[in-house]
């Protein structure tokens, strides 16, 4: 009986092989589809063969080569759960990171553009973010996990989910601390809540405030060092202004001692940004001056 099997595993792997090779040799010759359907025959006549999985990565391979990459990212999950060779497994994962690295960018590119994304090549949103959690579900004990956390991120502030962009980012910091990606990380984080702000969700200033404090305390080497401190300082100036109209209003309506609260409190905490406007400084210290001469 064990004779009989191994003759048929062998007549099997055979079968597969030719299966595989006419395939490959179809494709060398421009027929792609009549390739894909070779390779298919492989995978399911002769499933438990090495050349099986080896077909379904290839199958992936075309599809992701044409820019089909929905599809490209099922058949890759296919090799990752019917074919437990480690290599291919491997191999798998590689063309899904690259799928979901494609994918985040240029989704990006034409959203930065204006455009409309083109639905016969990149998945809609739903999709998109279905493939991210999944590839973080698969890689995350493979050299790929970082890339896919990070990416996860990415995306989530793409599809105008601050929050759980800022959480998945979080995530790569706890579990990748020593990552290369961990200072753009950590400076997403801040840069979503500046975003924000910019939008005009004051309620997000501290919390940008904090974040990129923290990120300069931890990175100050980083790339991303000076563009976090030039954040800190339109953050720094767009308080400053709310405190000058504040003291403004209160200074035409005549109430003085409330001007000079709020100017007091700019000189305190912007000394750099009134030493930079001679205008407010002058008239910061002349408020200051009169409530010093004021009789009590």
């Amino acid at each position: 009986m064990g004779q009989v099997q191994q003759r048929d595993r062998e007549f099997q792997e055979l079968a597969a092989t030719e299966l595989l090779q006419e395939g490959r040799i179809l494709v060398a010759q421009g027929r792609q589809a009549s390739g894909i359907e070779k390779f298919r025959l492989a995978v399911q006549r002769f499933p438990k063969s090495a050349s099986a999985g080896v077909a379904q990565l290839e199958i992936g391979k075309l599809f992701e080569a044409n820019r089909e990459f929905t599809t490209a990212f099922e058949e890759y999950q296919n090799v990752i759960n019917r074919f437990p060779d480690d290599a291919l497994f491997q191999e798998a994962l590689a063309g899904q990171a690259r799928i979901c690295d494609t994918v985040v960018r240029e989704s990006a590119r034409f959203e930065r553009e204006g455009k409309k994304l083109p639905k016969k090549i990149l998945p809609p949103k739903e999709l998109r973010m279905g493939m991210l959690k999944l590839l973080v579900a698969n890689t995350r004990h493979s050299q790929y996990a970082p890339k896919a956390q990070f990416l996860l991120g990415v995306a989530w502030d793409q599809e105008g989910e601050p929050n759980l962009a800022k959480k998945a980012h979080a995530e790569f910091l706890e579990f990748y601390p020593d990552h290369m990606l961990a200072d753009d990380a950590a400076f997403q984080i801040g840069y979503i809540d500046f975003k924000l702000v910019q939008e005009g969700h004051s309620q997000r200033h501290f919390w940008a405030q904090l974040a990129f404090a923290e990120f300069l305390l931890q990175y100050p080497e980083s790339p991303k060092a000076a563009p976090a401190r030039n954040c800190l300082a339109r953050l720094d100036q767009r308080e400053v202004d709310a405190l000058v109209t504040a003291a403004r209003f209160h200074e035409r309506r005549g109430e003085m001692n409330a001007a000079r609260i709020y100017y007091a409190d700019v000189a305190k905490r912007f000394p750099g940004t009134v030493e930079s406007d001679e205008e407010l400084a002058i008239r910061i210290r002349a408020m200051m001056a009169e409530a010093e001469t004021k009789p009590e």
